[in-house]
């Protein structure tokens, strides 16, 4: 998470920084002014979250709030007032701009890291799952089409995630069973925005992991070993990320709280860590074990 501290005081500035820094993957720019922060808003990426504050010489913290809030592009990033204004006229306007949340100095950590956390949880929530009315509008579908597709998606993500890990010593036909492409399309549908892009990134993956395509050249040569483990680690990644869309639509109220029942069994052995998966618990293992004997796959999820 980016986050941009807006402010021409240098001592709020660092505590700010060492507040936040005191969280894992939180990183911090600075910017001394509101004009510094504009031109930084005009980069291809805007920070994830902006703490602003509003006495400033050049711009102040209404003026920037107010050009942000104009701009489409931008309209969406958290803004989090961080000033000594406490005056009725300021609350209301940075209000009027759609102010996130508005802090008055002096500030604890407490309440610093409290509204940043409830923002990283809801900008997390939204990056994972698009909101359904937005999607069922851009699809011009009904909601219980959405929901029964979702349902179908999280259901093949389950089994595919059980079955690579389960083959995965078989290599192309494990994975050919599996229809990422098809998997990725339905998740740009459906606003599935981060599995998405672990799904992106899992292909991209396989694609160089020579080793996986020749079933004979099981176990991987040692210089094949630090592939086996990047795969390994994005089929880590999927499965994490699969539980949280299920957390994330259960939250939302759009599926019921558990994962829909896998036709091909459990997903015990998608559900558990690396260290207790069937197929290779680790790159090591997977060296002297010999490929498993099984059946060509046969059913796409």
């Amino acid at each position: 998470m980016k986050i941009l501290i807006v402010d021409d005081d240098q001592i709020t500035r660092a505590m700010l920084r060492t507040i936040l820094t005191s969280c894992a993957d939180i990183e911090v720019e600075d910017a001394l002014s509101g004009s510094a922060a504009w031109e930084r808003f005009q980069q291809p990426q805007p920070p994830d979250l902006c703490i602003l504050d509003n006495m400033m010489s050049d711009m102040n913290g209404l003026d920037l709030l107010q050009r942000i809030r104009s701009s489409p592009r931008l309209a969406h990033v958290p803004i989090i007032f961080c000033t000594s204004c406490s005056d009725k006229e300021t609350i209301v306007s940075a209000a009027r701009w759609r102010v996130t949340h508005y802090i008055v100095k002096p500030f604890s950590k407490e309440t610093v890291l409290a509204k940043v956390h409830t923002i990283r949880a809801e900008l997390l929530a939204k990056r994972t799952l698009e909101d359904e009315t937005q999607v069922c509008a851009r699809l011009e579908i009904a909601g219980g089409l959405y929901r029964k597709r979702l349902s179908q998606l999280l259901l093949s993500l389950n089994e595919g995630a059980t079955q690579l890990w389960r083959e995965l010593r078989v290599g192309l036909r494990a994975v050919a069973a599996v229809p990422l492409a098809s998997l990725k399309r339905e998740c740009a549908d459906l606003g599935a925005n981060s599995m998405l892009t672990q799904l992106a990134h899992a292909e991209s993956t396989l694609e160089q992991c020579e080793f996986i395509h020749r079933e004979e050249d099981w176990p991987p040569a040692p210089d094949h070993l630090e592939q086996l483990r990047q795969w390994v680690a994005a089929l880590d990644k999927l499965r994490q990320e699969s539980h949280r869309l299920i957390e994330t639509a259960a939250a939302k109220g759009i599926l019921p709280a558990k994962p829909p029942p896998s036709e091909t069994g459990p997903a015990a052995d998608a559900a558990g860590s690396p260290s207790t998966a069937a197929p290779a618990a680790t790159p090591e293992q997977a060296e002297s074990s010999p490929p498993a004997e099984t059946d060509e796959a046969s059913t796409a999820v």
